[in-house]
């Protein structure tokens, strides 16, 4: 894929909203016993856009059954952090109107995201489960199970969009450098020194999800541009290439609007004090839709 991947829609969904403790409900701090603090995780979806995508890949699902009776369906997020997918899967799977008997499936191996994800599913422990695993080497024995593939990837040793300069100084203040994924775990898609490592990880990510896909069933894959040094990196496009790659048909992508959070304000505030122009700001976040053919 050498263009833009074309847009499918534009969702008018509105920007979650945070507080010092939780996430439009979920819990996203842990209590880090060594610096005696709570910190917060980085990678934080918003629950109505998840919601959405995930709708939107069972409404596939009955499509393709041709049949409006009840059906079994699995929805798998093979990077599932805080359990977002999983949680919204739950809530979506208990709406009668859809007929569904809904299981979510995610895999997860940083230790504190686990903790986080086992709070947000207490309440859904019959319908999901979260599985302490590296989803790049399981293997799946009797063939393809998942109906619906929702998932949010790290970035490449970054995590907000706008400048770097904050993630830059979040880093220096945890003694994180360079290719220092936030879990620190050698595993993690996102701890990688070099650009092709990093690739190399996801699209052993991408293969297995291919695996675990039942053929004619959608993945959805949450991603946006970044800026590095006031330049745009096209990482929508990228991930759309390494799914390609790993066998998938990418059918285009769903847009939502981003808003300015309150730093990225402040920072467009002080270079125009500073008469240093505007810095680079990502607008939209993206939703691969890719089919596995």
């Amino acid at each position: 894929m050498h263009t833009d991947v074309p847009v499918l829609a534009h969702w008018d969904i509105r920007p979650a909203l945070p507080n010092k403790k939780s996430w439009e409900g979920y819990a996203i701090r842990w209590w880090d016993e060594k610096k005696a603090r709570y910190e917060l995780h980085p990678g934080r979806n918003n629950p109505a856009f998840a919601r959405a995508l995930l709708l939107d890949g069972l409404k596939h699902v009955r499509k393709q059954s041709y049949s409006s009776e009840l059906i079994d369906v699995v929805t798998l997020d093979p990077m599932a952090g805080i359990a977002t997918m999983l949680v919204e899967a739950t809530k979506l799977g208990q709406d009668p109107a859809l007929n569904f008997n809904l299981q979510a499936v995610g895999y997860e191996i940083w230790p504190q995201a686990l903790g986080l994800a086992a709070q947000n599913l207490q309440p859904y422990g019959q319908w999901a489960e979260i599985r302490a695993r590296d989803f790049k080497s399981v293997t799946f024995p009797l063939g393809p199970w998942a109906d619906v593939i929702v998932t949010s990837p790290p970035f490449p040793n970054n995590h907000s969009p706008g400048e770097s300069t904050e993630q830059d100084r979040m880093r220096e203040t945890r003694g994180m450098g360079a290719g220092h994924a936030w879990s620190g775990l050698a595993e993690d898609v996102a701890t990688a020194a070099e650009p092709g490592i990093y690739w190399g990880k996801l699209s052993l990510v991408w293969e297995n999800a291919f695996k675990a896909l039942k053929p004619g069933s959608r993945a959805y894959v949450i991603t946006r541009d970044y800026v590095v040094k006031n330049e745009t990196v096209p990482y929508t496009r990228a991930v759309a290439v390494s799914l390609e790659e790993a066998g998938f048909k990418v059918l285009g992508r769903i847009t939502r609007e981003l808003r300015p959070s309150g730093y990225h304000q402040k920072r467009i505030k002080h270079f125009k004090t500073k008469d240093m122009g505007v810095p680079t700001f990502i607008d939209h976040e993206d939703a691969i839709v890719a089919e596995r053919p």
